[in-house]
């Protein structure tokens, strides 16, 4: 069975991948781009702009996970375009492809009143797609998940990098919450909603621990061994770094990413007994 996999070469693509090719399913990734270094799975080069290739890339595929999001806005993308119009169009051509399974990547703390434009956006996507959905007779789950953890992933490795050569770190928003979830359960969830008969369903995924920005950094240390020292910036220093980052292009923080730290990266649910998963906790991998 081909499972058509959007993001598939990203940090939680490639487990997802992983864990498909384990239970027997044939990975394709969509990209607009190929190879990226990646040649483990087919990849499929697509215009998502393009409704025909799309549909066309789809084909054959019995099911769509759809994965692609952005952090960060630029001149050539928005979140509008990434988080809600690309999910119409993958779902229409999903729809006329005979696709009849979609699972859909969306974020913890999505709302369509939330904060930021990160966080309306999310929900603006998710409400779009399970509209899709129904209109298009596709089954649907939504996987919402804090902090992403692992041995490739972004943020603790990045943190990871400054610290090794830094004595100390000027910390923003240092009392955000996040409750971090490790790659492997989320790429299981993915593989529990594939395997599921649920329909019109979101799945918050928090992992056993809830912890600060600042507890965090400082286990990251603690595992290393390092001493570090940490300048918490009050929340009008952080605001302010982040109108003056997120001017630079690339920038690793912005105004928006203040706006959307503001809101707990938390959940008070915990559906990983009925998908069958033990959670890992990020303390039993740092």
């Amino acid at each position: 069975m081909k499972i058509a996999v959007t993001g598939g070469s990203g940090f939680v693509g490639r487990m997802v991948c992983r864990r498909l090719e384990k239970r027997g399913y044939e990975p394709i990734i969509l990209s607009r781009r190929t190879a990226h270094g990646n040649t483990l799975w087919q990849q499929r080069q697509v215009d998502y702009r393009c409704p025909e290739r799309l549909t066309s890339a789809l084909g054959d595929c019995s099911a769509l996970i759809h994965l692609v999001g952005i952090l960060h806005e630029d001149k050539k993308q928005s979140f509008t375009w990434v988080h809600r119009r690309l999910v119409e169009r993958l779902i229409a051509a999903a729809a006329a492809a005979g696709v009849g399974d979609y699972l859909h990547m969306s974020a913890l703390g999505a709302d369509q009143y939330g904060p930021s434009r990160y966080l309306i956006s999310k929900a603006a996507g998710e409400a779009a797609a399970f509209a899709a959905c129904r209109e298009n007779g596709m089954r649907m789950m939504a996987f919402r998940p804090s902090l992403i953890f692992g041995e490739e992933d972004d943020f603790c490795n990045r943190f990871t990098a400054l610290l090794r050569y830094l004595p100390g770190l000027p910390l923003v928003c240092p009392q955000a919450r996040f409750q971090p979830v490790a790659v492997e359960d989320v790429a299981d969830a993915f593989i529990y909603g594939l395997e599921s008969s649920e329909d019109q369903t979101v799945l918050e995924l928090g992992g056993g621990e809830t912890l600060s920005l600042l507890q965090l950094v400082r286990r990251i240390c603690a595992h290393n061994a390092w001493r570090r020292l940490f300048v918490p910036l009050p929340d009008w220093a952080s605001a302010s770094l982040g109108r003056m980052m997120g001017l630079v292009p690339g920038a690793p923080f912005t105004y928006d990413n203040y706006l959307s730290m503001r809101k707990p990266n938390t959940t008070d649910k915990w559906p990983w007994p009925g998908m069958g998963i033990e959670p890992k906790s990020i303390g039993d991998w740092l």
